[in-house]
């Protein structure tokens, strides 16, 4: 299915079946070279993993770009390859947390490696939209925003990859463990919350000051090792 294009007068009728080789589904990356009519494309293919049934738990999709000339494509492969990029996170309530992630998202997103491909459109962060914002995202190639409204997972078209937040499962932690007779903070009540022990430590402890849970204690091993 052909989701976008531009100029939208041009003939594309059969382009998609060149853009996604047969048998792509067995790879998690590619590019491929094609010929449309009197025109020579490029389109580079990324294979995401999804928790959806309707979509058997992957999202295949290819970006391209068609040319007179072949001799030239391969300039534009950095910049296609980087067009799968709009991320939608959905989480329930609170949603600070999660909003967190979309900042350090658009952060390591934005970090260019010198010596490896050519300058990308900036990763703009969205932080939380609902359904007034849907016409704003219709434009938006690439960005990274959460949101609290289910019905974001149907508009398919908004997104390439939609990410479910486990954000009860932090909190119904952090909850259990306030509320038992050793209110402490361990080694595995944060893998509990899928959390790394070390390398979140200090994004748990401002979680902690942010949202109240001023009665849990941190273990020494937690906070020091």
């Amino acid at each position: 299915m052909l989701e976008w294009c531009l100029p939208k007068d041009m003939d594309l009728e059969g382009v998609e079946f060149k853009a996604i080789a047969s048998g792509s589904h067995r790879v998690t990356t590619d590019f491929i070279y094609f010929r449309k009519g009197s025109y020579f494309g490029l389109a580079c293919f990324a294979n995401m993993p999804v928790e959806s049934v309707v979509e058997r738990g992957a999202r295949m999709k290819s970006v391209g770009i068609l040319s007179p000339s072949y001799t030239l494509l391969y300039r534009y492969m950095s910049f296609l390859e980087h067009q799968v990029r709009r991320i939608l996170i959905f989480s329930p309530p609170p949603v600070g947390v999660v909003c967190y992630r979309v900042y350090c998202c658009c952060c390591l997103a934005n970090i260019s490696i010198p010596g490896i491909g050519v300058a990308v459109p900036e990763f703009r962060p969205f932080f939380y939209v609902n359904v007034a914002d849907i016409s704003a995202l219709e434009n938006e190639l690439s960005y990274v925003a959460c949101t609290t409204e289910k019905i974001f997972e149907e508009k398919k078209d908004l997104y390439d990859v939609f990410f479910l937040e486990q954000n009860n499962r932090i909190f119904q932690t952090l909850s259990e463990v306030a509320a038992s007779p050793d209110p402490t903070l361990t080694h595995e009540s944060v893998r509990a919350m899928g959390l790394d022990p070390h390398g979140d430590r200090l994004f748990l402890l401002h979680l902690l000051e942010i949202y109240g849970y001023d009665t849990l204690l941190v273990s020494e091993q937690l906070c020091c090792s």
